[in-house]
């Protein structure tokens, strides 16, 4: 694959989990890098689907640095432990370890970390399957395709006999758990390799190609892969690739309304490395009509998150007025110089 080399060994997030290869027994503890460390890193993408009875706060971060209590981990992030080990990786990064939850100041910093912690990981575990940190995905019960496809038997490389199902495309591409989240989605955006648990198969994307059968992506994108696919539209200035990321985002859903902004920093700040200018409030400071949209439910109240010009400072599903039949109806307009902002009313 094109993506297989070509990149350096990264620096290391500020807290990663050591998962200690090669030890025997379930030993992680939670880890302070020193400064300029490098070293290969795996991510984690799943739902919390809840709280989780083990996360990083200010008073547990000395216990966990000690060694994870492993028995009260979900069970998404015990797999997730266990498949870094298996895959020959020594350190894992999972949000709710590797970030205090308590300290506002930490999450934000970490949150303004994002798009390089992802796009930097070797890959990304998507727990697409679970719907929440305490199901796990390793070994979710995978029932077998019987959807009135071809079943035929096949010779292998060893000689021995397998066996595979021909199905129709759309019989076999479910949305999962993971689809429906905002945080899921720039995870996936961000990351460069993923390993995609789900509920039939184990999934191999990276940002230049997809090895499995489905043309369609599993996160809403069609054709080619969607890392390579919306950057490179984002960079030749895509009216299209714009319309279709926010909608998609949009739609998604959030523990936390106020987190809108915060779970699309990562994009936001990987749009501003292609194009070398800002993207205040997930606006398009050089498209003006990026201005021009509208939510289903406009009574909604505002929230401070965001002025009265973004779509963030309201929740639900946003619609790109500019690519609607009929006059455009923005909820506010402002007129855009650059770096500069009038609101008009």
């Amino acid at each position: 694959m094109e993506c297989k080399n070509g990149y350096a060994v990264p620096l290391l997030p500020s807290r990663v989990i050591d998962v200690e290869p090669g030890i025997a027994g379930s030993v992680a503890r939670l880890v302070v890098p020193a400064v300029g460390q490098r070293a290969r890193y795996i991510c984690l993408s799943y739902c919390w689907g809840g709280p989780q009875k083990v996360t990083a706060t200010r008073a547990s971060l000395e216990q966990l640095q000690e060694k994870m209590p492993m028995d009260q981990l979900g069970l998404t992030i015990r797999d997730a432990i266990e498949t870094t080990r298996c895959l020959g990786f020594r350190y894992l990064w999972v949000d709710a370890l590797c970030i205090v939850q308590d300290d506002e100041m930490d999450k934000l910093a970490e949150i303004q970390k994002m798009a390089s912690i992802y796009n930097n990981a070797t890959a990304t575990i998507s727990a697409a399957v679970a719907s929440s940190s305490t199901e796990g995905f390793l070994r979710h019960k995978r029932e077998p395709i019987n959807q009135g496809g071809c079943d035929f038997n096949v010779v292998l490389p060893d000689g021995a006999v397998g066996n595979i199902m021909v199905v129709a495309q759309k019989r076999i591409c479910p949305r999962h758990p993971l689809d429906e989240r905002a945080w899921a989605f720039q995870e996936h955006l961000l990351s460069r390799r993923k390993l995609i648990f789900s509920e039939f198969e184990l999934l191999v994307e990276c940002c230049k190609h997809s090895a499995h059968p489905l043309q369609d992506s599993i996160l809403g994108y069609r054709d080619e892969s969607i890392n390579s696919s919306m950057w490179t539209a984002m960079e030749r200035d895509s009216r299209w690739a714009w319309t279709s990321l926010l909608e998609d985002y949009t739609r998604r859903l959030l523990s936390n309304p106020e987190d809108r902004l915060h779970a699309f920093q990562g994009i936001a700040d990987q749009i501003q490395s292609l194009r070398g200018k800002s993207v205040p409030f997930g606006i398009l400071t050089w498209w003006p009509e990026s201005l021009a949209w509208k939510v289903r439910s406009p009574r909604q109240v505002r929230s401070g998150r965001a002025p009265t010009w973004s779509w963030a400072c309201l929740d639900g599903p946003i619609e790109s007025s500019a690519y609607c039949d009929g006059p455009i109806k923005a909820v506010d307009i402002c007129v855009v110089d650059d770096d500069t902002w009038t609101m008009v009313q």
